[in-house]
C-alpha cells in the first residue's frame, strides 16, 4: 500500500464535523425513541394476536406483550448507556494475536471453529488497549482492521464510530471510511460508497 504522500501525515479534525456528530445524535435519539416505544408496540401486537389465537385470554396476551416490551426497552437503554461511555484512545500498535476458538451449538449438536484476531495497543495514557475481531479464517481478511493496521502504526481510536485513524497515511493507497468502514482510494475526498468525507489532514 505504498503511496509516499507527506500531506497524509497527521490526525484529522474532520471526524468531529457536523456530518458525523449529527449522525451520532440521530442514532442516539432513534435508539431512545425505540426503547420507549417498544412496550406499546409489543402490547398492540399481542392484542392483535389475541384475536387469532384464543388459547390465552386477552389479559394474558397483554401481560406477555408488556413483559417482552419492557425487556426490549431495558436492553435498548443499556445499549444507549454503553454508547455514551465508550472511550477513545491514542497509541501505537504493539502486538497482534490470533486465537483459535470453538463454539458448540447444542440445538444442532455441531461445532464451529473461528479465530479471534486481537490488536494490542500501547496507549499514550500509559494503558494497554485491546481490540478484537472474530473471523472464520486464521488469516485476517482484506479490508479488516487486523489487515489494515501494522505493528508500529500510531493510531487514534474513535469509539463512537468504531474507527481507527492512522497518524501516518503517507504510505497508504487506500483508507477506511469512518461512516461505512469500506476501503477506497486515499486520493478521494469522499467515500464513493456512502459519500462521507475522508478522514485525512
Amino acid at each position: 500500500m505504498e503511496n509516499s504522500n507527506e500531506g497524509l501525515i497527521g490526525y484529522s479534525s474532520k471526524i468531529n464535523g457536523t456530518t458525523f456528530t449529527d449522525r451520532q445524535k440521530k442514532e442516539s435519539r432513534n435508539l431512545l425513541i425505540s426503547a420507549f416505544a417498544a412496550p406499546f408496540i409489543f402490547i398492540a401486537a399481542f392484542q392483535i394476536a389475541a384475536f387469532f389465537y384464543t388459547q390465552y385470554t386477552r389479559l394474558t396476551w397483554l401481560l406477555i406483550g408488556a413483559i417482552i416490551g419492557v425487556i426490549v426497552t431495558i436492553a435498548l437503554l443499556i445499549q444507549s448507556a454503553k454508547r455514551k461511555h465508550v472511550a477513545n484512545f491514542e497509541g501505537e500498535l504493539a502486538k497482534k494475536q490470533v486465537r483459535r476458538k470453538t463454539r458448540r451449538d447444542p440445538a444442532t449438536d455441531t461445532s464451529e471453529t473461528y479465530y479471534v484476531h486481537s490488536l494490542i495497543f500501547s496507549g499514550v495514557d500509559g494503558k494497554t488497549h485491546k481490540y478484537s475481531e472474530k473471523y472464520s479464517a486464521k488469516k485476517s481478511p482484506e479490508n479488516s482492521w487486523s489487515w489494515y493496521l501494522q505493528i508500529g502504526d500510531k493510531v487514534r481510536y474513535h469509539a463512537k464510530q468504531d474507527y481507527f485513524e492512522k497518524y501516518d497515511k503517507s504510505q497508504d493507497r487506500i483508507i477506511p471510511c469512518a461512516e461505512c468502514h469500506s476501503f477506497y482510494d486515499v486520493e478521494l475526498d469522499n467515500c464513493p460508497h456512502c459519500g462521507a468525507v475522508s478522514i485525512k489532514p
